[in-house]
């Protein structure tokens, strides 16, 4: 019964990666037709209405779907659980009705000041922000029902649309509202589809309720508002500081990073769940030792993206994206300090000093958004200098106090060896511009890394013999 158990978990997991990946990798995967017909500009001026939609996607959706996890998951009987979130459900929908019309006047009195975006972009933006909180209900509440193959087709069917509008668009006027236009369409259509397949009955919260909703879900909005800090804001202080153009080649680096992310996420989704039953019935040592594993894993994913970026910019997009191979470096740095911080955080967590990570996370943002104001004048690699010292920072406190409330016994020594051959091979990098460079750099880390796994497969063959061989004779 409990291998089956496991084996449906797997699968289900399985299919969520693979979700994951046609949602979140399409923009990497449409990268190189996309610089093929837009220009760095209008690819920075993308990423900045992007950046704009999601912040206000936090703000108007004030984490709403947490609730779900929180209240519904607790309900054991099946109509109960349909009808509340039900509820949190069209409690969404009017909270965004009546936000976005609060936003449309603000836009109306400030329409002079927002000259970076079209009177269209901004209807687009306020059209997402009607049903983003609301879809994410939805597509939560598959979950929770661990419908794990629906969710695959939906997101395979709107996937399709989004890349099929997308690709008409580039080839018959690229333009950067068009494009975007082509994304919040296909947005909207998932959102229809999951509302015909959910089939929410209209209920809303009564007042006890929403408070209750409110008050749970409202510190985990700021918590997102945070972690945005130092995700999302920087791409602000880019424009700011210095032009379109520049945060268009910082886009195509963010986007290899979030690759590296995306790829870091299988080893999370199997050690996340197991690391706090790993303490109680495995020890601290083994939890240090799959720790230490994660952390190399992060850093071996680093050098192996940072390479394979700069290998697919020089190849496969235009010449005029060339400086962005610089930038993929301290956007992989950016990325992997954040990874390893998430890994190494779990004695705050086994403890339940989440307010001690808030407070670390709230001092680390406020850091770093200082630093990128008072680094404007160095332009994109002031901010990402910035960013890379906060996440610094960041992962700092989180070692110091989860070792404080809960001691793990960590060989640093490795962790920092793994966190130096990352800097160094990727800084290595910089000094090497051709495509048979990055190769020739590639192969002998393969036959670094076969000729290490060969030593040590060879020494562990020995020391099993070496056991064994006296009992033979």
């Amino acid at each position: 019964m409990m291998k089956q158990l496991d084996l449906s978990a797997f699968k289900s997991m399985s299919i969520y990666a693979v979700s994951l990946f046609l949602m979140k990798g399409v923009s990497l995967l449409m990268l190189p037709v996309m610089a093929n017909y837009l220009s760095p500009t209008q690819l920075g001026e993308l990423e900045l209405l992007a950046t704009t939609t999601a912040f206000l996607c936090l703000l108007v959706g004030l984490s709403m779907h947490e609730n779900l996890y929180r209240f519904v998951g607790a309900i054991k009987s099946a109509p109960q659980r349909l009808s509340q979130t039900a509820s949190i459900y069209y409690s969404c929908l009017v909270i965004s009705a009546v936000l976005c019309l609060a936003l449309i006047w603000l836009i109306q009195q400030l329409k002079h000041h927002l000259t970076m975006f079209t009177e269209y972009q901004l209807i687009l933006v306020v059209v997402v922000l009607l049903f983003e909180s609301a879809l994410a209900i939805s597509t939560a509440w598959l979950r929770m029902q661990d419908k794990a193959m629906t969710f695959l087709k939906v997101s395979v069917v709107c996937t399709v649309l989004q890349v099929t509008l997308i690709l008409t668009v580039l080839m018959t006027k690229p333009e950067v509202t068009s494009i975007f236009a082509a994304g919040v369409f296909a947005t909207f259509v998932q959102f229809l589809i999951l509302h015909c397949i959910n089939q929410f009955k209209p209920v809303l919260p009564s007042y006890g309720e929403l408070k209750k909703y409110f008050i749970y879900s409202l510190p985990l909005m700021l918590s997102a508002l945070v972690a945005f800090g130092l995700n999302g804001a920087e791409r602000w202080f880019i424009a700011y500081s210095s032009s379109l153009e520049t945060l268009g080649l910082y886009a195509i680096a963010a986007k290899f990073a979030l690759a590296m992310c995306i790829l870091v996420q299988p080893f999370g989704m199997w050690w996340m769940p197991k690391r706090f039953e790993t303490l109680n019935h495995s020890g601290v040592h083994k939890a240090s030792m799959i720790t230490e594993l994660g952390i190399f894993y992060v850093c071996s994913l680093a050098v192996l993206v940072g390479i394979g970026a700069q290998l697919v910019i020089r190849v496969a997009l235009p010449d005029v994206y060339a400086s962005a191979c610089a930038l993929v470096i301290g956007t992989i740095f950016m990325a992997m300090l954040k990874e390893i911080s998430d890994l190494i955080n779990i004695g705050l967590l086994y403890q339940k000093k989440t307010h001690w990570l808030l407070a670390i996370n709230i001092s680390s943002t406020a850091v770093g958004l200082s630093l990128c104001w008072i680094t404007l004048s160095l332009g994109v690699w002031g901010v990402i200098i910035s960013i890379i010292s906060a996440q610094a920072i960041r992962l700092a406190l989180i070692t110091y106090f989860s070792q404080y409330v809960y001691s793990i016994p960590y060989q640093y020594l490795r962790i920092v060896a793994s966190m130096c051959m990352a800097v160094f091979i990727l800084g290595l990098t910089q000094w090497i511009t051709t495509v048979i460079g990055l190769i020739l750099l590639v192969v002998c880390l393969l036959a670094a890394v076969s000729g290490t796994c060969w030593y040590f497969k060879r020494d562990a063959l020995y020391q099993l013999l070496s056991n064994r061989l006296p009992r033979l004779t």
